[in-house]
Order: structure tokens, then C-alpha cells, then sequence
């Protein structure tokens, strides 16, 4: 369903434009029929938009690439049952070096056989039957950064048998103000548990900092703040026992922007109004497609409790 809604979102942002035109157009033919006392039926021609790419994929150090491949929908139409890509013929593409073929892994998923280094520069390039040719700037992959930043934990009572874990992470003031980017997974009786966007405690949600999935993107040279902080509920089993989180596995590092200027264009719910809006404009980083191509270079912390 998440997949889908970003799907809607992207369409949404695309018919922005479309439908400030004809929204003036059909509200200026209605009020010029006020007067006239009899149904006048107005034809609205809205220009149908080729079909593009959106692409979600992300470069991480010494990790296999998974990329993920939809098409945009049609404003007017028959709209296909499936608005993944599949038999895409998809290619990772490296300075100095051979391009290699991703597989189709899934439905609209691709993946590389071997994981990518770092130190290389790399670019994504995509062929479809149906689409013109996607294409990709070329992005360079560097190592993990030695990040370093304190950490306080502390369990605090909310109610009976209720209780909630608190992570403030302090970064300093040397860490470079581009986006950084948090990943956090629990373990409580023994298993592994993601920890979802709507925990997180960092209000107010802006520009400068999204939750996607379970990775929060920070650019602290929006925020002007070096402090994240993780308000995290205890986990609670199917039967509605409060068990003790054991552990926390933490990852951290640096991100490019790509995937933090999409997301927060995408989610701007506050401003669309049907016709009358001015359009948000979705970042242009993709040739022929929309979505985010980016890299997210960090290390892994695990905090025994």
C-alpha cells in the first residue's frame, strides 16, 4: 500500500499543473452560464502525459543495489492493473569499467549479483518497450564516514505496565551539515523488530527532515540542530504484554539529498487545491522519470541494554 500511495503522490504532483488550467477555464464557462437559465456541457481537454519512470534506489557500501521500477498513471483512462516494470532490461553503468545487468528480482525489482564498491562513481540506465529511456547522473560512492556522536538511553513509566525507551544522539559540531540519514531495528524476546517512521520524536517534520520506511533524513544545515531524538515505545506482543527491548541496532551515516528533496516534495500535503494551487515541483534528477537516485554511506551500532 505505501508503494502505491507514492505512485498516487507522484500522479497528483503531475496533474497539479494540468488541472490549474482547465480549472480556471471550466469555473470562468460556469459562471458565464449563471445568467442564462439553461445547461450548457463544456469538453475539457486535458493533455494526456506520456508515461514516465519513478525509480527508488540507493547506493550503500559493500551491499548488493536493489532498485525498484513503477510507471506513472494515466489522468484520464484505463489504468493498468500493474504499475510496476518488469522485463525491463536495467544496467549499472561505472567510470572506467563494464556495465552490469541487473535481474529482475520481483515485481518491478531489480538487483545486482555482486555488491558495489566504494570509491567508484556509478549511474543507472533502464530500457522498456513501452517508456523512452531512463537515465541517471553518475554519483560517487565513498566509504563510510568515522562518524561519532554520544548517546543517552533511558526507560521511562508512561502507565501501568507501560513503558518507553527514550535515544538522544548528539552529533558534533565537525560532522558535515549534509543529510544525515538513521536506521533503527530493536530486538526484544529474541527477535527483530524495524522501528517505524511514526515513533520518531524529531517534530516539527519539515524540509529538512523526513521519515521514509524506517530511515529518518536529517539536513542539519536546515535544523540547525545536531540532536536526533527516538521516542520509542516498549514492544508489545500480539496478547498486549509489554516486553523489554534488549537491544538496539542503530545505523548511521551520510546521505545525499536526492531521496530527502523527493520525499519532502512528494508529502507536502498542505497547498493542493484543485485548480487554483500553484504545482509542487518534484526534484529533476532522473532523465525521463521522477524518484530518487542516491547514496547513503554509514556505519552499524549496537547497544546492548
Amino acid at each position: 500500500m505505501e508503494i502505491l500511495r507514492r505512485i498516487i503522490c507522484v500522479n497528483t504532483r503531475l496533474l497539479q499543473k494540468r488541472l490549474l488550467h482547465a480549472g480556471f477555464l471550466a469555473a470562468l464557462l460556469a459562471l458565464s452560464g449563471l445568467g442564462s437559465g439553461c445547461q450548457k456541457f463544456i469538453d475539457l481537454n486535458v493533455k494526456q502525459e506520456p508515461e514516465q519512470w519513478i525509480l527508488y534506489g540507493t547506493l550503500r557500501p559493500e551491499e548488493i543495489l536493489r532498485v525498484e521500477l513503477y510507471r506513472t498513471l494515466p489522468v484520464i483512462g484505463v489504468v493498468s492493473d500493474s504499475f510496476w516494470v518488469s522485463d525491463a532490461s536495467v544496467w549499472l553503468k561505472t567510470e572506467g569499467a563494464d556495465s552490469v545487468k541487473l535481474e529482475e528480482v520481483g515485481r518491478g525489482i531489480y538487483e545486482t549479483a555482486a555488491p558495489v564498491t566504494t570509491g567508484n562513481a556509478y549511474a543507472l540506465v533502464a530500457y522498456h518497450l513501452r517508456l523512452p529511456a531512463l537515465s541517471t547522473k553518475y554519483l560517487f560512492l565513498p566509504p563510510a564516514p568515522e562518524l561519532s556522536y554520544t548517546l543517552r538511553d533511558s526507560v521511562s513509566q508512561v502507565s501501568a505496565n507501560r513503558y518507553k525507551s527514550l535515544l538522544t544522539l548528539t552529533f558534533p559540531d565537525t560532522l558535515p551539515s549534509d543529510v544525515v540519514y538513521l536506521n533503527a531495528q530493536v530486538e526484544a524476546n529474541q527477535d527483530i523488530f524495524p522501528v517505524q517512521e511514526n515513533v520518531f520524536d524529531t517534530a516539527p517534520l519539515s524540509a529538512s527532515c523526513y521519515s521514509a520506511g524506517r530511515a529518518i533524513y536529517v539536513d542539519m544545515a536546515c535544523t540547525g540542530s545536531r540532536t536526533l531524538v527516538l521516542d520509542l515505545p516498549e514492544y508489545e506482543n500480539n496478547s498486549g504484554v509489554t516486553l523489554p527491548i534488549e537491544a538496539f541496532v542503530i545505523e548511521c551515516g551520510i546521505s545525499s539529498s536526492s531521496e530527502l528533496d523527493f520525499f519532502s516534495a512528494l508529502y507536502q500535503e498542505e497547498g493542493f487545491e484543485l485548480g487554483i494551487s500553484d504545482p509542487i515541483r518534484l526534484p529533476q534528477g532522473i532523465t525521463n522519470g521522477y524518484g530518487f537516485w542516491s547514496v547513503a554511506s554509514g556505519r552499524v551500532l549496537r547497544i546492548e541494554r
